[in-house]
């Protein structure tokens, strides 16, 4: 029965968005007279205690608010919102699953432009009924704003197709569809472009707001020390409790294996800070802290839990932009050190980010390589406004 459910309710949020798509195509988006001052909805992984889903609304919210007199709502999935109702912008929660998306189609009433951005929300290489549902609740929540003819935007997400055929389809008709598409990683433009032939790649929306935090900072002229570590507890997602003997006894082998390069890294004087970036964190990050200890009782001063929850998501980042080192499983933690000079070792299969690690900036800072679009700028166009950069 419970299977039978599951299915019904993909079938459902399938329809929704391939519907909605349709809509769009045959109506579009209604006029919205010159110099009127947008009313915008994000939508996306927003809410879940996720601090590189946090700065990545705060980076759209702010480029709307600010460079483009936009009214920003922001439209959670999960109930922790208060850093982003305080630091970015007015935060609902609207949940997951069929219900979220008639909470999100009321939520759009009035709104101009209904954007869905930030993250791998259309990414579906875990290949899972969860990721599958996931991918379908996104992509239903921005098309059944098709009705109110709001304007439909794909903003700096990653998008890879699913194994699903039926997630696959409907994937394929919306992001054709859409008024504007744009993707943050050279893989996801090169399957978008065979779809809509105006898709555009874009630097990570996130990376305009770090590198002026790390500029802020003066990052590259503070002395660096310590070693970061941000981890993402793969064999417990998604539910993020212990899984089966034999999957828990590989998960202890690989943090006893980090544990050693980290000590090695560590050297004789670095301390090795954990920082947790959502709160399925803690769990993976106090393991390892254990099997440091365990293993090197000489390391107990030098491993330094770092705080969580963080009363502003953007601490985190700079907690890593003072570290020599930074070894990384989450993308927007290991951006954040790449873009402030900060040496990355890349932990596990964070091959998104392998993709761009080629070029240092004059000031010392690393940034993305030519083809990359200015996100602020091309957030300009997907508005339909006139652009500015982010240095404007």
């Amino acid at each position: 029965m419970m299977e039978l459910l599951r299915t019904v309710r993909l079938v459902a949020l399938a329809t929704i968005a391939h519907v909605g798509a349709t809509i769009h195509r045959t109506f579009g988006c209604r006029h919205v007279p010159a110099g009127t001052s947008l009313r915008v909805l994000l939508i996306g992984a927003y809410g879940n205690g996720n601090y590189g889903d946090d700065i990545v609304g705060e980076a759209i919210a702010s480029a709307l608010r600010y460079k483009y007199g936009a009214t920003v709502r922001i439209a959670a999935r999960q109930h922790n919102i208060a850093n982003l109702t305080r630091d970015v912008a007015p935060t609902t929660f609207v949940g997951g699953g069929i219900r979220s998306v008639v909470r999100t189609w009321r939520l759009a009433r009035g709104a101009d432009v209904v954007i869905l951005g930030g993250g791998g929300l259309l990414d579906g290489g875990m290949d899972d009924v969860h990721s599958s549902r996931l991918q379908l609740e996104y992509l239903a929540k921005l098309m059944v704003c098709a009705t109110l003819r709001a304007r439909l935007v794909i903003f700096g997400i990653g998008i890879s197709p699913s194994s699903n055929y039926m997630v696959r389809s409907v994937m394929k008709h919306v992001l054709a569809n859409v008024d504007w598409l744009g993707v943050r990683e050279e893989v996801s433009f090169n399957y978008a472009k065979n779809i809509n032939a105006n898709a555009q790649l874009i630097c990570d929306p996130a990376a305009v707001l770090l590198r002026q935090l790390a500029q802020r900072l003066n990052i590259t002229q503070q002395p660096r020390n310590g070693i970061g570590v941000v981890l993402l507890d793969e064999k417990r997602w998604p539910a993020f409790v212990p899984s089966t003997a034999k999957v828990e006894q590989q998960r202890t082998a690989e943090l006893a294996d980090l544990a050693d390069m980290l000590v090695v890294a560590a050297g004789d004087k670095d301390v090795i800070k954990l920082v947790c970036f959502h709160s399925s964190d803690v769990a993976i990050m106090d393991d390892l802290s254990k099997i440091l200890i365990r293993k090197y009782p000489h390391f107990a001063k030098r491993v330094a839990a770092q705080p969580y929850p963080r009363e502003h998501s953007r601490d985190a980042f700079a907690a890593l932009m003072h570290c020599r080192q930074v070894y990384a499983m989450r993308f927007h933690p290991a951006l954040a050190a790449l873009i402030s000079g900060v040496e990355v070792q890349i932990v596990g299969k964070l091959q998104k980010l392998v993709s761009l690690r080629t070029l240092t900036s004059d000031d010392g800072y690393w940034w993305y390589p030519a083809g990359y679009g200015d996100p602020v700028f091309q957030l300009g166009v997907a508005l339909n406004l006139p652009a500015v950069t982010a240095d404007e």
